[in-house]
């Protein structure tokens, strides 16, 4: 099993209450809640996430072969 780390914080009454609020309108504990917030942080800040769907798109074709330059011209307009 990982080994596991325990850590504290002070929060404000409000924001205390926001989390309590948020834990029981989804019926979660508030350890659940802020391991959520938590784990939601780092995902948002740990840089390029391989299982992101964007990287699962296919390529679409629009039947010519100049679409993507007209593509681009509709885009960023006519370049000469």
């Amino acid at each position: 099993m990982p080994k596991k780390k325990n850590v504290q914080t002070t929060l404000s009454e409000e924001t205390y209450q926001k989390l309590l609020d948020i834990a029981k309108k989804n019926d979660l504990t508030l350890k659940q809640t802020l391991q959520n917030a938590i784990n939601q942080f780092i995902d948002l800040n740990a840089g390029i996430n391989p299982q992101d769907p964007i990287f699962n798109l296919k390529p679409v074709s629009y039947g010519s072969k100049e679409a993507s330059e007209k593509i681009d011209s509709i885009l960023y307009g006519e370049s000469n």
